[in-house]
């Protein structure tokens, strides 16, 4: 509410206040929301390496836009190294629990990077993908 003026004055620092304690607490999509405000600079001055580290929390939780995020942030090479293997995997997990638009995003990222890749990375990317488990919620 804070973020976009409904139904009180716009703030973005309180609007960051709020996804900061869920996230802090292990709270997958405030982790993923809390790094869509550093690599959007929205409430905080924009930070690809810390939206990355926020991304990454919820993507290991499990979070499909946690993932898609992370699988972006590899692809383009915003807040770490461009990885097109990396990038892989996770658009591949992405694609398990999401619909709609972002599904397709996800699916032109995984084939934008495959042409990166090998054969033989991409069967790497894909059993790193099926071996992939949760991690329990945290900070």
């Amino acid at each position: 509410m804070y973020a976009v003026g409904r139904g009180m004055q716009k703030d973005d620092a309180e609007a960051m206040k709020w996804p900061q304690q869920s996230a802090n607490k292990g709270n997958d999509a405030a982790q993923n929301n809390l790094g869509a405000m550093y690599s959007n600079g929205r409430g905080v001055v924009k930070d690809d390496v810390e939206a990355l580290k926020w991304f990454q929390r919820a993507a290991e939780q499990g979070y499909p836009l946690g993932q898609f995020n992370v699988g972006n942030a590899y692809a383009s090479g915003h807040g770490a190294a461009k990885d097109a293997a990396l990038s892989y995997m996770w658009y591949s997990l992405a694609l398990k629990g999401l619909s709609g638009e972002i599904r397709e995003g996800a699916l032109k990222g995984r084939e934008k990077v495959k042409a990166e890749l090998t054969p033989e990375q991409v069967a790497g990317s894909e059993q790193l993908a099926q071996n992939w488990k949760p991690k329990a919620p945290g900070p």
